[in-house]
């Protein structure tokens, strides 16, 4: 009878509660993007007339004979017409800098903006960043960071270590038909080949934390 009443005041007892969850996924079209949706890379030198600020004027910039800059776009998020010409957004590039040992700082190689479609879409959206792959296997390469500017006023709103993984950034505001600068500093010692490096952007509504 002493075996019986502790196990009864060891019992558990349980009740149940549920989750249901049901997925559907289409595929979005560009052209009716808005918000938060609306935003991603771009050049304005490549999208000569584009109605957002002037960034991404050195994306195809040389470095040495017969090298430079390339940037290649992801796929398009954002499409819009302005003036009877199509322009768009994209959500990633892969730029590649081909350079020799030293030191190199190559200004506004592409921008990052947000095109405001609809007068009800937010008037800003919130922009966090961090390095999710590092450079610090490449250990040819000194220093190296990614610098991100206001492209209307010039002010430096984040500068990033690419050497060292990092978290997200503290919320950036982007104004509705604002932009970002990126450039790039990389200082080498030895030759380095394909050392490669990831940044991620997160675009919010609202000014809140990306953990």
């Amino acid at each position: 009878m002493l075996v019986a009443l502790a196990i009864s005041a060891n019992a558990t007892a349980f009740v149940y509660r549920w989750l249901m969850g049901q997925v559907n996924i289409v595929q979005g079209e560009p052209e009716q993007a808005r918000g938060i949706l609306c935003t991603g890379f771009y050049s304005s030198a490549a999208q000569e007339g584009i109605n957002l600020p002037s960034a991404g004027t050195n994306y195809n910039a040389p470095t040495y004979v017969g090298q430079g800059i390339q940037v290649k776009p992801g796929a398009v998020e954002c499409r819009w017409y302005y003036n009877n010409r199509q322009y768009e957004l994209y959500e990633s590039i892969e730029a590649s800098f081909s350079l020799t040992v030293g030191r190199w700082y190559i200004r506004d190689f592409y921008g990052f903006g947000y095109y405001k479609r609809n007068p009800d879409d937010p008037e800003q959206v919130f922009v966090s960043i961090r390095v999710s792959n590092a450079l610090d296997e490449a250990a040819g390469i000194v220093a190296a960071r990614l610098f991100v500017y206001n492209a209307q006023n010039n002010q430096e709103v984040a500068n990033l270590n690419l050497k060292v993984p990092s978290g997200f950034t503290e919320p950036i505001a982007l104004p509705a038909n604002g932009a970002f600068r990126l450039s790039i500093y990389i200082e080498s010692d030895r030759p380095v080949q394909n050392a490669d490096f990831r940044v991620d952007f997160a675009v919010s509504p609202k000014p809140e934390r990306h953990d």
